[in-house]
């Protein structure tokens, strides 16, 4: 028999091929769900006595477990103890629940009950999630080899009746925002597409802010402010300037995924700094996601070169793993798993102290008169500084009580509005890590009833946005193009790592719904947006110009001219040029960051170490 050849490109495909086979069928036969869920498990009961009552109980059981393990951390603590987020948690969960119960027992079962024992399970899951249980990375591989299309549903027909059958795929709890009323199964039957892409989530949806909010988030920021005040004694003098100013090393976050430091300003509260490509993406997606909507997300800033000063451990520190110098430091990020170089990011390091050997230990040094003009505490006299020329700064706020994920895929998520069309947002803002790892629920403060009771969901991580599959805020990479019409789909130029099963049930209404939030912000909007990223202008105008043909786009192929909506001039091809030491240069070519640009280079170098045409993986080594 004549032996036949095989290519080895041939070979190699067909090796891959029959890999990735096997890999799909193992990872389908081992875990149905898609790795984006926290709990895949999680029973969510319906609304009955009997249902309530295990509810209840199995909360008490989590209950009393939570409180032993913090009685066993926090021996005669118990100020710890009482203000533990999930305590709080549980113990509205069971107040609630009690309630809910008195009221099935007198025969009310409507649809607002019934939303109500969904929100109440909801809180029970993220008080679950925030103990543990994280999500399985290799099921994601499964979905970007799979090479996913995210894509919705796109009706032959608009404006007619949708019937019965069509009306059970909408989502759950929709109110009709003339009446305040909540629309039934059979009054959506009648409805047509667009009317049902107008209705609104009702009240009890912790995803969403409830009112027009485009223009929003200085209000937000605001109204934050103003509760962190309410909480009284150091923080009732609270003020942004002065609690961004001065910030005191806390420790190393070497289990996230990005390279950070925790800090604490001088009110105590705790500061999040972080380095790398998600810098200004992650600052201008959490704003894009107050404008449309967004009930609550965390407060993130920009801190340009020298803003914040970074005090490292008091000199009368006796752990020797405590970073004293800036030295110090970069060997602990180096030592972690981002190997991560800190070096470019120091503000002058040709001017910092250094021993007699050579090793860089700050910026300065904290004496006792700098100790009394900044409100330092004076064990910090002798301490070394540092600034740096960038960082992305997070509040933890201490007015809000953070909990774990709030579901994406289960716990009702699949019936909720929100959680279906934040296919589109996320797919807009080209944000692929989308999964309830990324995700908080909790409780929020309220200054009237002066209680953590205001239960809200949101994203709480959108930096790898703006980029590609590896990097967040890579200007290049964000196309001003994404959506391809055809018969039958709407579909989009995005990949994503995960795909939570609310996605997969989105339906025309509900992406026309999220459609008409993106498209009602105006050229102005963006430009405020962007403009509190840090970028420099340049990228700033060509961010904008993007991100509008994209809104644009959303316009068109959701036909949101029937609202009222038009489409805003934009030129996301736009080339800038201008004088620079002397010469024309042009930093923007054809809308894209130009890497011979003189003013690029020397941005990069002086201001930019992540990285402006070209961004530098976090992951260093």
């Amino acid at each position: 028999m004549k032996k036949q050849c095989v290519s080895p490109l041939l070979k190699t495909i067909l090796t891959i091929t029959v890999l990735f086979s096997l890999l799909n069928l193992t990872l389908e036969g081992a875990n149905s769900t898609d790795g984006s869920e926290k709990l895949p498990n999680y029973h969510l009961r319906e609304l009955d006595a009997r249902e309530i009552a295990d509810f209840i109980n199995q909360v008490i059981t989590d209950q009393e477990k939570q409180l032993q393990e913090l009685k066993n951390k926090y021996p005669n603590k118990s100020k710890q103890i009482e203000e533990n987020p999930e305590m709080i948690a549980y113990a509205r969960i069971l107040r609630l629940a009690s309630e809910l119960a008195d009221n099935v027992g007198k025969g009310n079962c409507g649809p607002e009950q019934k939303e109500k024992f969904v929100n109440l399970q909801r809180l029970h899951y993220g008080a679950l999630t925030e103990l543990g249980s994280a999500s399985s990375p290799i099921s994601g591989v499964r979905e970007i080899l799979g090479m996913k299309v995210v894509k919705v549903p796109r009706p032959k027909v608009l404006d007619t009746p949708i019937g019965i059958g069509a009306a059970q795929l909408e989502s759950d709890n929709l109110i009709d925002p003339k009446t305040g009323k909540r629309v039934s199964l059979e009054e959506l039957a009648k409805m047509n597409h667009l009317g049902i892409s107008r209705l609104e989530p009702s009240s009890e949806n912790h995803w969403i802010y409830g009112k027009p909010a485009n223009g929003r988030f200085p209000a937000f920021v605001q109204e934050n402010f103003d509760l962190i005040r309410s909480l009284g004694g150091k923080l009732g003098r609270f003020d942004l300037g002065f609690a961004k100013k001065v910030l005191f090393y806390d420790g190393l976050n070497a289990d996230d995924t990005a390279p950070k430091i925790t800090t604490l300003d001088r009110y105590g509260n705790k500061w999040k700094v972080k380095w790398g490509d998600e810098t200004h993406s992650n600052i201008i997606a959490t704003r894009l996601y107050i404008e449309v909507g967004g009930s609550f997300t965390d407060l993130k800033f920009h801190s340009g070169p020298g803003e914040t000063i970074i005090i490292l451990t008091s000199p009368d520190s006796k752990d020797s793993s405590e970073p004293k110098t800036v030295a110090d430091l970069e060997e602990l990020l180096l030592k972690s798993k981002f190997k991560f170089r800190l070096a470019p990011y120091y503000i002058d390091p040709k001017d910092m102290l250094k021993n007699a050997q050579g090793k860089l230990l700050g910026n300065g040094l904290i004496d006792k008169e700098m100790a009394k003009r900044e409100s330092i505490p004076e064990k910090y006299v002798g301490a070394y500084f540092f600034k740096v020329k960038e960082a992305q700064l997070t509040l933890y706020n201490p007015a809000f009580k953070q909990l774990g994920g709030a579901a994406l895929s289960t716990v009702g998520a699949e019936k909720n509005r929100f959680t279906r069309s934040s296919m589109i947002f996320n797919c807009w803002i080209k944000n692929w890590d989308v999964k309830d790892g990324n995700t908080h629920t909790g409780l929020l403060y309220n200054s009237v009833t002066e209680q953590f009771d205001r239960q809200t969901e949101y994203f709480s991580d959108l930096g790898i946005a703006m980029g590609t599959l590896i990097l967040g805020g890579v200007v290049n990479a964000i196309e001003p193009s994404f959506v391809k019409l055809l018969p039958g789909s709407i579909n989009f130029n995005f990949r994503t790592m995960f795909y939570p099963k609310s996605w997969k049930l989105c339906t025309y209404a509900d992406a026309r719904w999220m459609a008409l939030k993106i498209a009602s912000l105006k050229r102005g909007d963006f430009e405020q947006i962007v403009a509190e990223s840090g970028w420099p202008v340049f990228v700033q105008k060509v961010v904008v110009e993007k991100l509008i043909s994209r809104r644009n786009e959303l316009a068109k192929a959701f036909n949101l001219e029937l609202d009222g909506i038009s489409i805003i001039l934009c030129d996301p091809n736009l080339t800038i040029t201008a004088n620079y030491k002397g010469t024309q240069d042009s930093p923007i070519i054809n809308g894209k960051i130009n890497s011979n640009s003189q003013m690029v280079k020397d941005l990069e170098a002086d201001c930019h170490p992540e990285g402006l045409a070209k961004v530098i993986n976090r992951f260093q080594g």
